[in-house]
C-alpha cells in the first residue's frame, strides 16, 4: 500500500511510523493536561488514575497491573493524594488494605482528556473515514496481541476505550 507521500505504508519504517503515532499522542495528551490546568500529571498518572475510575481500588491491584511493587504504587498515591488527585481510605472489611478514590480534581483531569482525545479521533474519522479508524484500531490491536505478555494490557485497553465510547 502506498501512503499520500508516495511511500509504502508497510516494511521496515513500520516501527518508525508506529513509535511516531505514538509520541504525537502522549504529546497531545500532555498539552491537554497542561492547557487545563493539570500539567503536574504525567502518562502514567493519567493511567493510573483512569484505571481507579474504572474500578480498581488498591495499591496492591495497581501494582499488579503495572507489574511495579507496592511501594511503588504507594509513592505515586503519595504524591498524587498531595497534588489533591486522590483519596485514601482503609478499607472496612480488611484494615490492611488501603482504598483509593478520585477527587474532583482527577475527574476534571480525566473529562478534559477525554474531550481532547474525542475531537482527534474526530479528525482521524474526517480524514480517515469511520472504516479506516476502524481498520487503524484493528490494525493497532493486531500489532499489540504480537506480543501475548500484553493481553492484560490489551484487555484494559478494551475496558477504557468501552468508557471512551460512552463518553
Amino acid at each position: 500500500m502506498v501512503g499520500s507521500n508516495g511511500e509504502s505504508s508497510s516494511g521496515p519504517d513500520l516501527g518508525l511510523r508506529l513509535s511516531s503515532a505514538h509520541q504525537v499522542w502522549q504529546a497531545r495528551t500532555a498539552a491537554a493536561l497542561a492547557a487545563a490546568g493539570h500539567g503536574d500529571l504525567r502518562l502514567a498518572d493519567l493511567q493510573l488514575l483512569r484505571l481507579i475510575k474504572e474500578g480498581v481500588a488498591s495499591v496492591g491491584e495497581l501494582a499488579m497491573l503495572f507489574s511495579v511493587t507496592k511501594q511503588a504504587v504507594s509513592r505515586t498515591v503519595d504524591t498524587l493524594t498531595a497534588a489533591g488527585y486522590l483519596n485514601r481510605s482503609t478499607d472496612s472489611a480488611d484494615r490492611r488494605r488501603t482504598l483509593l478514590a478520585l477527587t474532583q480534581r482527577a475527574e476534571n483531569a480525566i473529562a478534559h482528556v477525554l474531550r481532547s482525545r474525542a475531537a482527534d479521533l474526530d479528525r482521524l474519522r474526517a480524514s480517515l473515514g469511520p472504516d479506516g479508524v476502524t481498520a487503524l484500531c484493528d490494525g493497532l490491536a493486531a500489532v499489540a496481541a504480537l506480543e501475548p505478555e500484553q493481553e492484560i494490557v490489551i484487555a484494559l485497553a478494551h475496558r477504557l476505550r468501552a468508557t471512551d465510547d460512552l463518553s
